[in-house]
């Protein structure tokens, strides 16, 4: 007979056993390929969201402030271009006072809308909108409707500076626009040159008159960048666009060279004036950068004098405050320069004041601060009077203030801050007329240095650069600076988006190994039913082999069938649980659309993406896993002399247990050292948490070993057994060690389920006011959509943002504590795509001092205080930051201690703390002198923690989204904050108990394989049972009771320790376990195990015992 013909033979004989044992194969097949290929669907959902959103777009250029619109064609960048204007904005609808915040308005034209292949090019009428779904949904309306639109309008001056524009109608433009189509939310309805998963809230306006608008003409602050189109195809589909030196786009190393060789000084925010002699560098931000200062410098070369200037509101004598100078231009600009306390007027100052040399004068300046103006003054010694000629007479000094140096006369002022024009006199008007803001006074560097400064020692404060004009030609000057400075100076950034997106899209974690551990179980079960399964049969064959080799077999040839036909099963269950994984696939896909949709925060819509390369892995995975699990079943007769397989079920009958009584010492120690564990808990020396954990797993060990010394000695006990319970109980002792496999394999993945569903946590009942809470003892979190000019902390500041007297009233015994974000991406479990460019938050000195928040770990000694360490000087250039540890841990991939890139050269950050189960789990924290570094164009706090009156959470909530609604003010409760991350986590363990409990469910199973093995090994004990007056009802009650008790033991022990592991967990008022689902899992596991054994056991007592007796 051949050996494929026995193999048949074998298969069909055994066939019910081949059943199951390729049903359990098939199982673990479909588990495996189904888990990849639903990794492969989120990472390909995000992908083609991601491709959708950008069309044909490869990369972007941005700036942060307007350049001129011309720049894209000047550059001459290879590939198809358009040129945005993106801004910040907020939008509600014209019935209605549902405010939508975190809305981008873009300017755009018709160039951009043929970067999306297979979409039709709008036309856009000056105040005509197109919105995305997302857009309408929120704002409740449709194409012909109203629907107003506040967006930020850029600011020349530096946002912290005095001559910054920061009142509301001066800050906001609100437009009112009439839809005219709604788009998809997929294609140019969706873009966003982020890769976060969230849908973004789009109005598209025409990019020409929405510039006019803000006073931007001619600007804008965006260009995006693709290939040529085919002249006869156009464009390929996303997914098979290349970047192509034919059709391009360059990379984007070649673009900063082409960009940098178009850029005009105007590009950096510059001009440059000819003035009595010199030639100077000025600003539109009123100061220059320090990058700036440093190019202008290289080109002046040894003539160059960084010189700077501001308005003194009032010089008077320190000791006749009645003679004064209002609203003086002061400067440096006086060689040698002057000591910190000295003061030169020129002679018309001099004339008014009636100034003496050596007589004291007090100066007196406004300073911008976050909740509106303040005063400082310094005392300085009069040392010289200055002729009205040369620098003492130079309005060329000063650079051009919105409001004031374009005024006729000093009564025509509009400047951003507040002036009393009562104080101008006529000689005032008579100055002007004839030297226009030409300085009136030179005091040193310093005192200049700390007018512009304030609080801030790292602010810019050089208003020009000045060099003799003479044998300098300004031509000549401007080309020598553009060689200076680089695009980056000006915060352009160049971006390979498609890149960043298709990088983003393998997302934070891998998902495909995700799903396999939450179905680890499945997988252990299916291919352990299919292991003990060929084990069973190839020992119930064993007198077959014996037959086989004592006719002249070979040892190898027997062990060669079982084996072959192992392989068999086992690529029959492959084949056949391919498809079924991909059948998996969807409905795990579709369960995370709908019931489990909170798993994935803001992902995109999903879709099943089947890989053929993660189903051939899956397959041979499972197929390696098969043969394994049919070898080891197999491997029986591998070692067996002929004379014992002639034996039969004898051949592999379980050895006694011998030897020496470990667990009578292992027993005690554990327990000795769990109960050490909870007195060191108790003290305090060690976390709760994981001291109970460490808890419960000794003390399932303990039950375990217990149990090891229980079946000891009720196998050692003598005398006469009298009930079916005592003999069951001997009958599980006399195989001590298989009884006590089955309990602690059932007890352990009892433990794991109940520890990981008992962790499920809820904060609607948490304490908010606990500041070693997750909310730091804050009750609201608001966000805006634009930075506040004015910081709602203080009464003065919340009346400079417009509150009303009762709102103002509203939040009388209210802390808010504001902090300055950045943009950026999402770091939280909320943003499943890998964030490029995480948003970061900076900590005030408010906050640090306040303190609050519980630290899961941090670096070096805090000195009780762990904020502090976010003062800490930049080690190595990467600045101290923290975040949240599941942040950190499962976005970013870091750990305390470590270094993050967090946005290329602007960004690296050394995290020196992480918090535990923060609000913060959205942005990385670094102090905000530090932010304001890194990002100088945030122009204020957008970030708002409120600590409001328990009674009057609400009332707060509403006076802030009145007073700051146009402003995309959103307040929450950090309730609320909390509930919506934790919800991911939920989800997870929802997932987990019930591809946990399936797997248990079939590993339950499995027991009648063992039950068989076990009772056909006594197959002679049970027949000598029966000839001495048994019945069969007795055998299968013995074999029910012996294996039920071993199962619900498991059970009992494995919920119990859990209880205990999780004790802390479930104590504090976070915890929200889904007891009857939980109840529901368990329940079935013992009802189909009780059904498994009873299937077990009637199996065991069927057919003839008695023929048993004669192998005996």
């Amino acid at each position: 007979m051949t050996l494929a013909r026995l193999v048949l033979r074998s298969l069909w004989h055994y066939r019910r056993t081949a059943v199951v044992v390729v049903v359990g194969l098939a199982i673990a097949t479909a588990v495996i390929v189904g888990s990849l290929v639903i990794g492969d669907s989120i990472r390909g959902s995000i992908r083609q969201t991601a491709l959708a959103r950008l069309g044909a777009i490869f990369d972007a250029i941005t700036a942060p402030r307007p350049f001129r619109a011309e720049l894209a064609g000047d550059a001459q960048l290879h590939g198809a271009t358009a040129t945005l204007l993106r801004m910040d904005a907020s939008a509600r609808p014209e019935i209605g006072e549902a405010v939508v915040a975190d809305v981008s308005a873009i300017g755009v034209d018709e160039a951009f809308f043929r970067l999306y292949p297979g979409t039709d090019v709008p036309a856009l009428s000056s105040r005509g909108a197109i919105i995305n779904e997302a857009l309408a949904t929120d704002a409740g309306v449709a194409a012909g409707d109203v629907l107003f639109v506040t967006v930020a309008r850029p600011g020349e001056a530096a946002a912290d500076t005095l001559f910054a524009r920061r009142e509301r109608d001066e800050t906001l433009t609100t437009l009112r626009l009439k839809v005219q189509e709604v788009l998809p939310d997929l294609g140019p309805g969706g873009f966003r040159l982020d890769a976060s998963t969230a849908m973004p809230r789009n109005v598209f306006v025409n990019r020409e008159w929405l510039a006019r608008q803000i006073g931007q003409e001619g600007r804008a602050n965006t260009i995006v960048l693709a290939p040529k189109p085919d002249p006869e195809r156009g464009y390929l589909t996303p997914e098979r666009l290349r970047r192509t030196d034919a059709r391009g786009p360059l990379p984007t190393d070649h673009q900063r060279q082409k960009v940098k060789s178009a850029m005009r000084v105007a590009d950096y925010g510059l001009y440059l004036r000819e003035h009595d002699g010199w030639l100077s560098v000025f600003s539109d931000a009123a100061v220059l950068s320090h990058a700036q200062v440093k190019a202008a410098e290289a080109v002046a070369g040894s003539d160059a004098r960084p010189t700077s200037v501001y308005l003194a509101d009032r010089i008077a004598p320190a000791d006749d405050p009645s003679r004064a100078l209002a609203y003086a231009v002061v400067t440096d600009a006086y060689d040698p320069p002057l000591q910190d306390d000295q003061l030169i007027l020129n002679a018309w100052a001099a004339d008014d004041l009636g100034a003496q040399i050596g007589e004291r004068f007090t100066v007196t300046w406004r300073v911008s601060t976050p909740a509106g103006y303040e005063d400082r003054s310094a005392e300085l010694a009069l040392t010289s009077i200055s002729e009205m000629q040369g620098l003492g007479a130079d309005p060329g000094l000063v650079p051009d203030f919105e409001g004031i140096t374009d005024a006729m006369h000093i009564g025509d002022w509009d400047p951003p801050f507040p002036v009393d024009l009562s104080l101008v006199t006529d000689r005032d008007d008579e100055y002007w007329e004839r030297y226009r803001a030409a300085p009136k006074a030179f005091v040193s560097s310093d005192l200049l240095r700390r007018m512009w400064q304030g609080e801030n020692a790292d602010a810019p404060w050089i208003t020009s650069v000045r060099a003799p004009a003479q044998g300098r030609l300004p031509a000549d000057f401007e080309r020598a600076l553009l060689t200076e400075l680089a695009p980056e100076d000006a915060g352009f950034a160049f971006m390979p988006v498609r890149e960043q997106a298709l990088a983003a899209s393998q997302g934070t974690s891998d998902f495909g190994q995700l799903f396999l551990s939450m179905s680890f179980f499945l997988v252990l079960s299916g291919a352990g039913l299919a292991g003990m399964l060929m084990r069973l049969s190839a020992e119930r064959r064993a007198s077959q082999a014996g037959i086989m080799m004592a006719t002249g077999f070979s040892p190898a040839s027997a062990r060669r069938a079982i084996a072959v036909e192992g392989v068999a099963l086992s690529l029959l269950g492959t084949l056949i649980g391919a498809p079924l994984g991909i059948a998996y696939a969807h409905a795990i896909i579709a369960a995370l659309g709908t019931r489990w949709q909170g798993a994935l925060g803001d992902a995109p819509i999903l879709r099943v993406c089947v890989e053929p390369l993660s189903v051939l892995i899956g397959a041979l995975a499972a197929l390696v896993i098969g043969i394994v699990a049919t070898w080891w079943g197999a491997r029986v007769l591998s070692s067996r002399p002929v004379l014992a397989l002639l034996h039969g079920w004898q051949a592999s009958g379980a050895a006694p247990d011998a030897g020496r009584p470990w667990t009578a010492i292992a027993t005690p120690l554990l327990v000795v050292t769990a109960l050490g564990l909870f007195v060191a808990a108790i003290a305090g020396a060690v976390p709760a948490q994981a001291a109970f954990f460490a808890i419960g797993g000794l003390l399932l060990i303990t039950a375990l070993t217990g149990a090891h010394q229980f079946l000891g000695r009720a196998m050692r006990r003598s005398g006469a057994t009298r009930s079916r319970a005592a003999l069951a109980l001997r009958s599980a002792a006399s195989a001590r060690g298989r009884s006590l496999l089955l309990m602690g394999l059932i007890a352990a993945a009892t433990f794991v389920i109940v520890t990981v569903a008992a962790n499920s946590r809820d904060f609607g009942a948490i304490n908010v006011r606990d500041r070693s809470s997750g909310t730091g003892g804050f009750a609201l979190l608001a966000t805006s959509s634009v930075p506040l000019r004015f910081d709602p902390a203080t009464a003065e500041g919340r009346e400079n943002l417009g509150f009303l007297p009762e709102e103002q009233q509203a939040l009388e015994g209210t802390t808010i504590i504001s902090l300055p974000r950045s943009p950026g991406e999402d770091i939280s479990c909320l943003n499943v795509a890998r964030p490029a460019l995480p948003r970061l938050l900076g900590v005030t000195d408010a906050l640090i001092e306040r303190g609050g928040f519980s630290f899961a770990g941090t670096e070096g000694d805090a000195g009780g205080n762990p904020w502090t360490l976010l003062r800490e000087d930049a080690d190595g250039g990467a600045l101290p930051a923290v975040t949240d540890a599941a942040s950190l841990t499962w976005q970013l991939h870091s750990a305390v201690g470590e270094t993050y890139d967090a946005g290329g050269d602007r960004s690296l950050l050394r995290f020196v703390g992480a918090l535990q189960g923060s609000i913060f789990q959205s942005e990385i924290l670094i102090h905000a002198d530090a932010l304001r570094e890194v990002y100088p164009e945030i122009a204020g706090p957008s970030y708002f923690l409120i600590d409001a009156p328990e009674d009057r959470e609400e009332q707060v909530a509403e006076a802030l989204r009145a007073a700051l609604g146009e402003m995309g003010v959103q307040v929450r409760s950090t309730r609320e904050v909390l509930s919506r991350y934790i919800t991911v986590q939920n989800t997870y363990l929802t997932m987990f108990l019930a591809l946990g409990g399936l797997g248990l469910l079939l590993g339950t199973i499995g027991l009648v394989a063992v039950i068989l093995r076990s009772a056909f090994e006594r197959r002679g004990e049970f027949a000598l049972m029966l000839a001495t007056g048994f019945t069969r009802e007795n055998l299968t009650w013995l074999v029910l009771v012996e294996n039920a008790g071993l199962l619900i033991a498991g059970m009992v022990a494995g919920t119990l320790t859990a209880l205990i592991a999780v004790a802390p967990h479930l104590a504090s008022e976070q915890a929200n376990v889904n007891w009857s689902s939980l109840a529901v899992v368990l329940a079935a596991v013992v009802v189909v195990g009780l059904a498994a054994c009873a299937a077990g056991a009637r199996a065991t007592v069927r057919g003839n015992l008695i023929e048993a007796l004669r192998t005996e």
